[in-house]
């Protein structure tokens, strides 16, 4: 009898374990014996860290009453990554403009108008890339406050691009540029820290933006951080421009042969579609 009471006794034991402590982050201890809010109070501090975030944007200005048009897309490419002692910042961004133009053109031999339309395509470049020797010290605390220690070095900054137009491509003068001597400087930053899922799992974390998303790991030693958004916006917004004789804004006809500039109220329209993706992963070693 004694046997059976003590393996119930055991048994529950290790219910209880397995329902306070096991896993909910993905690569979560699958026991623990300390709760969530007990292994994430203590100081941590930032191994490695990765964001990169891709943003395509189009832009398309047109109007009801001529055939003008321009299109402008761009591409915004941001890598932010740390190694444990370097911070690289990487940008990289591109943005090609179409032009699609109407134009009236005066013929010197009949004296006539006639209407042109073209197409002007311009991709312009900016590439820039900045390194900093960088740490990052957070307590977090039982009171649902933390602190954190920013230190950084700026060392380096290098920036290039270029202008293509009409297919001649244009090389801006590059900029390589090490800090000698390089300044340091020390942000302390303090706040609230929160669960944001706090009557669920109590995997998504807010402190401030030093630690904020999910946790992939929590163990008594170690925080892996995950947050990936992606958002997206189609949106078209239209606004009447009033013909004034006065201020000359409405919109140009294209109409009249003997009057290239006579214009009209009209509407003229934007239409904006954009993405934007994002994937953070870090690292932090410490705990209490």
């Amino acid at each position: 009898m004694k046997k059976l009471f003590g393996f119930i006794a055991i048994l529950g034991i290790i219910t209880s374990l397995t329902y306070t402590g096991c896993r909910k982050g993905e690569e979560d201890p699958f026991l623990s014996l300390r709760s969530r809010d007990k292994r994430i109070i203590g100081t941590w501090t930032l191994k490695s860290s990765s964001d990169v975030t891709t943003t395509n944007r189009t832009t398309t200005d047109y109007n009801n009453k001529n055939l003008v048009k321009t299109t402008e897309a761009s591409s915004l490419s941001e890598s932010l990554t740390f190694d444990g002692t370097v911070f690289t910042t990487d940008n990289n961004i591109t943005t090609t403009t179409t032009n699609v133009i109407t134009e009236p053109v005066q013929s010197s031999a009949t004296q006539k108008w006639s209407y042109n339309t073209t197409t002007e395509v311009v991709i312009d470049n900016n590439h820039t890339l900045n390194k900093k020797n960088y740490s990052v010290e957070l307590e977090i605390n039982e009171d649902h406050t933390y602190k954190a220690t920013i230190t950084e070095t700026f060392t380096y900054h290098y920036s290039s691009g270029y202008q293509t137009i009409g297919g001649i491509t244009t090389n801006y003068t590059p900029d390589d540029t090490t800090y000698l001597p390089a300044e340091t400087e020390t942000v302390i930053e303090e706040g609230d820290w929160w669960w944001e899922d706090a009557k669920d799992q109590k995997i998504i974390i807010v402190a401030g933006k030093i630690m904020k998303g999910k946790l992939k790991r929590l163990s008594n030693k170690e925080i892996i951080l995950e947050d990936i958004t992606e958002n997206s916006d189609d949106r078209t917004t239209h606004t009447t421009v009033w013909d004034n004789y006065e201020t000359n804004v409405g919109v140009l006809l294209y109409n009249d042969e003997k009057d290239p500039t006579r214009d009209t109220t009209g509407v003229v329209s934007k239409h904006v579609v954009e993405t934007i993706s994002r994937t953070y992963t870090s690292t932090w070693e410490g705990g209490k």
